[in-house]
């Protein structure tokens, strides 16, 4: 065994000591997955509720390379679920959830006393006027990766100008997009 190196993940990958410990499971909505943290990296978990399973794919991958440990669902009631049981960073919700819609969510978890920041991340035309109404910072989709991470670090770190400065229009002038197009 090399000299730093502790438990054997899945596969025969080793990891280094250092992580050994820092392995977290979450649930992505439809499969496990372990995020590991580096003890640099920052802290908590962001809650990201989105009803497409491939946005919940690109905010999970994204997010944990930056870091984060992600929880990702697409059910509102556990989404309300996990923010009364866990220590959240952040929330990232879509405006459109299938039959119930992401405000529906967002007065349901200030409701329930949560003052933790969050993000409306949508395709919709009226979510900016949505977003504003709520006072929560949007995030256009097709999103810009450095922008969403710009945004999320604004809203954890209590930064209200990072967060709510105006998004410039992106599609197609940035090369670290998401890649996609129409999701909602």
């Amino acid at each position: 065994m090399l000299e730093g190196w502790g438990a054997t993940a899945q596969g025969g990958l080793r990891m280094p000591n250092a992580l050994e410990n820092a392995a977290t499971h979450v649930q992505d909505g439809t499969a496990n997955v372990a995020l590991f943290r580096a003890p640099d990296m920052p802290s908590g978990s962001i809650l990201v509720l989105d009803d497409a399973p491939e946005m919940r794919s690109v905010f999970v991958n994204v997010l944990s390379e930056d870091g984060w440990e992600v929880v990702a669902t697409a059910d509102p009631d556990e989404a309300l679920r996990v923010a009364r049981e866990q220590q959240l960073a952040a929330v990232i919700f879509d405006l459109r959830l299938g039959g119930s819609g992401g405000t529906s969510f967002y007065d349901a978890l200030r409701d329930g006393g949560h003052s933790l920041p969050a993000i409306l991340c949508s395709a919709w035309g009226e979510a900016p006027e949505v977003a504003a109404s709520l006072g929560v910072p949007f995030v256009p989709k097709p999103f810009d990766i450095d922008a969403l991470l710009s945004r999320v670090s604004g809203a954890v770190n209590g930064h209200p100008s990072a967060v709510l400065e105006a998004l410039p229009e992106q599609q197609g002038t940035v090369s670290r997009q998401t890649g996609e197009n129409a999701a909602r």
